[in-house]
């Protein structure tokens, strides 16, 4: 269920009004969040985006014009910068396993020693 808001501390429902004439700052009490929505039609809204911030302050105005359609493309490079630096760190990280692995079973080979076991030498680990 949403709740409109139409006034707050930091006069954030109408400071997204300059940004957009058709945002409107909702309260969803099923999420307990932060919501806008745009209405280009009387009662059709649809969501622009969930406040990723729990209090209501600046980041919301700075994260509504940063998430707008003209800004689209520069936003599009920064999720792939970053998800290319998620995938390098990831790799890195899975190197360092394998080489950490590849030591423990190094140490572990050469502290084994060899057994007669039913007259066959084996190596015991």
């Amino acid at each position: 269920m949403l709740r409109l808001i139409t006034s707050d501390l930091f006069c954030i429902a109408s400071r997204l009004k300059n940004i957009d004439v058709n945002y409107h700052l909702f309260y969803n009490l099923d999420s307990c969040g932060w919501e806008v929505h745009s209405s280009l039609f009387p009662r059709i809204s649809t969501l622009q985006f969930r406040v990723p911030f729990e209090e209501l302050d600046e980041r919301t105005i700075e994260h509504a014009f940063r998430t707008r359609v003209e800004n689209s493309f520069e936003l599009e490079e920064e999720i792939k910068e970053h998800n290319e630096m998620l995938e390098q760190n990831a790799q890195a990280e899975m190197k360092r396993q394998i080489d950490k692995l590849g030591d423990m079973f190094e140490f572990a080979y050469s502290t084994s020693q060899e057994i007669e076991f039913n007259s066959r030498f084996c190596k015991w680990y």
